[in-house]
């Protein structure tokens, strides 16, 4: 009867490492995909690939409803905790679709009308210009 409980394997000292070292990295991991702070965050909105509109979303107080003229019309919401699409004319609908963008490096996109909606990181920014340029 106890030669199931002989054949039974024990957990080592470097078991019990491995398992806490996957449970911080996991806990690490968890926290700095969530330290993007709302503080330091801006909206660009691009159209043709130039920028007519910018604003930090933390100086946003009430939401406030932005158009941006194309061909095609899009009304946009900004909200201190992100940006959507309310309402667009083209077709697709695919940019209303998307939802509300809040973190660095999100972006919403209408082909369409040619615009793109972009949440940036407004400290640090530095850290966008090139180094150097390998030809």
């Amino acid at each position: 009867m106890n030669s199931g409980l002989k054949n039974r394997k024990r957990i080592t000292l470097y078991d019990v490492v491995i398992i806490l070292a996957l449970i911080i990295s996991s806990v690490m991991m968890m926290i700095v995909k969530t330290s993007d702070n709302i503080s330091d965050l801006q909206v660009e909105v691009r159209k043709g690939g130039k920028t007519v509109y910018t604003a930090e979303l933390n100086d946003v107080d009430t939401a406030c409803k932005v158009c941006v003229d194309t061909e095609y019309s899009i009304e946009l919401l900004i909200e201190n905790d992100g940006v959507s699409v309310v309402h667009s004319d083209c077709s697709d609908k695919v940019c209303v679709n998307t939802g509300k963008i809040s973190r660095t490096g999100q972006t919403i996109v209408c082909l369409p009308a040619r615009v793109a909606i972009e949440i940036k990181s407004s400290v640090g920014s530095e850290k966008d210009v090139l180094d150097g340029v390998v030809q």
